[in-house]
């Protein structure tokens, strides 16, 4: 059983990947923005509602920081959890500085954090309340989704222009220490709050399912029976608006939770029966699991770094080719033909070098 749980957890990290890869593909490449600002894409749209399915791709990748963290507490239970404590804070302060340089170095500051940082700080959190109870973790994370949406309404979050991205201290050259610290914590793309949270709900839900799996069937239908509640009723307003930029509304988070819950229930049971019969997929997708850092901070350098480059160095402008280079559907093909070729670099890469020199292999040195 335990491995079938492995092999859920492969499955779900891997899938968020593939469509985080086309998402990026598609903002980075084609008039996304433009078109929604101009109402040419419907959002009933086919292609628009295939697209927005990455709106649950982060969600899931940072709640499975924590679901996989305490499988390992558990695996590792041998160590001394001052050296657990030890190893988990040094690598989630790496990945905290290696989100920091990937949205200087992609994006030209450091304003609009990235995933990478909500990860890194995830991890320093964790490791902080490292032995406390699964409960404790679990009220942090309430306690943190109900004072998020007043945060964000004090930021100005709530009223800010995100389609056409208008930050303040970056857009008006303001860089106060507290402009930085306000768009880290409350008010960027993944805002630490409350993103964190995802995270301390991944660490009790796996200790729910270390004893039964579907323990997370009640947990989803509660997260879901919340989502559709607070939907329906808009209780509390703005503060917990659907329409409100993804995906600091508490509306999001409850429906997340549940569509993550639910699908890992899902792959639960199609390993557990019918593993041998999707062999392929099972392999696509774990390497796409194992690998996910890595392919995240490649595919990033590739369609938006490199395309930011030759902008700069053959237009004199850094955006020049991005959002207009090729059409929506031509950047849809393309991430999928970059998904499959980078799935077989993976495949030859782990058969061959058992994915020595990775990004999470290089991690595992630095912090061994």
């Amino acid at each position: 059983m335990e491995s079938n749980r492995l092999v859920a957890v492969d499955w779900l990290r891997g899938l968020a990947m593939l469509f985080m890869i086309q998402a990026h593909v598609v903002f980075f490449m084609a008039p996304w923005y433009p078109t929604l600002r101009l109402g040419e894409l419907s959002t009933q749209s086919l292609i628009y509602r295939w697209v927005d399915l990455d709106t649950y791709a982060a969600p899931a990748f940072v709640f499975l920081v924590g679901f996989s963290l305490y499988l390992w507490s558990q695996k590792n239970k041998s160590l001394n959890p001052a050296v657990q404590q030890f190893k988990v804070f040094k690598r989630g302060a790496l990945i905290f500085l290696l989100g920091f340089f990937m949205s200087w170095m992609m994006r030209g500051h450091f304003m609009l954090n990235d995933i990478l940082n909500v990860i890194g700080f995830s991890l320093i959190l964790c490791a902080l309340i490292w032995r406390l109870s699964p409960i404790w973790f679990l009220l942090m994370g309430v306690i943190i989704l109900m004072v998020s949406p007043f945060g964000q309404a004090w930021s100005g979050y709530l009223l800010l222009d995100h389609y056409n991205l208008v930050w303040p201290g970056v857009d008006d050259g303001v860089w106060s220490f507290g402009e930085i610290l306000t768009n880290y914590v409350l008010r960027g793309h993944q805002a630490l709050l409350p993103w964190v949270s995802f995270t301390l709900f991944g660490w009790c839900t796996a200790y729910v399912w270390s004893r039964s799996p579907w323990g997370l069937a009640f947990l989803a239908l509660v997260f879901y029976g919340l989502y559709y509640t607070i939907e329906t009723f808009m209780i509390g307003g703005p503060y917990v608006s659907i329409f409100a930029y993804y995906p600091a509304t508490t509306v999001f988070m409850f429906k997340s939770l549940s569509l993550i819950l639910g699908l890992l229930l899902i792959f639960n049971v199609v390993a557990s029966r019918w593993l041998d019969k999707v062999s392929v997929l099972n392999r696509f997708l774990t390497l796409y699991s194992r690998f996910s850092l890595t392919v995240y901070v490649v595919h990033l350098f590739i369609f938006l770094g490199l395309l930011r480059l030759i902008g700069l160095l053959f237009v004199g402008d850094d955006e020049a080719f991005t959002e207009n280079l090729i059409t929506i559907e031509q950047a849809l093909v393309l991430s999928w033909v970059f998904m499959i070729l980078v799935g077989f670099v993976l495949h030859f890469w782990d058969r061959y070098n058992n994915g020595k020199y990775s990004l999470k292999w290089c991690l595992a040195f630095l912090t061994r």
